[in-house]
């Protein structure tokens, strides 16, 4: 909690580099991550080798849907080590891809200059992560 009290009302952009990458990980241990991970900044901002560690100790039914988007994301973050700019970028299209549209318009009112803008996606027939909307039984 004191952790969480270093942050109050601040952007993940301009926190402490200790707190911002490493609240994953004591936040998993005290049982408080699921909470946490429905803030787009700190997707955006954390480190994400630490966080994407933390996010997959969690049960999977135990995420929201912006968490498993992350997760869904994760390898290209943590295999091009993207700078900030190209995380926010990459969230973005996986927000809109999968339906999460609140959470990309997040992503942009962080003010970070994004090198591009997701405005629509489109399903792959055929494919597991295509339109859930047409899928009922897929689960997001």
């Amino acid at each position: 909690m004191a952790l969480l009290d270093a942050v109050p009302n601040q952007p993940w952009g301009r926190a402490d580099p200790y707190v911002r990458d490493h609240i994953a990980g004591h936040t998993l241990e005290a049982g408080l991550l699921p909470q946490l991970l429905t803030d787009p900044g700190l997707f955006v901002h954390a480190d994400p080798v630490r966080l994407r560690a933390a996010i997959e100790a969690v049960p999977t039914e135990g995420l929201g849907a912006a968490a498993r988007s992350y997760l869904r994301t994760a390898p290209l973050l943590t295999r091009t080590e993207a700078p900030a700019q190209l995380r926010a970028a990459l969230l973005e299209t996986a927000f809109v891809e999968d339906g999460l549209p609140e959470y990309a318009a997040a992503v942009h009112r962080l003010g970070i200059d994004l090198p591009w803008q997701t405005f629509w996606s489109l399903p792959l027939p055929g494919h597991p992560r295509g339109d859930h909307r047409e899928h009922p039984g897929v689960r997001r």
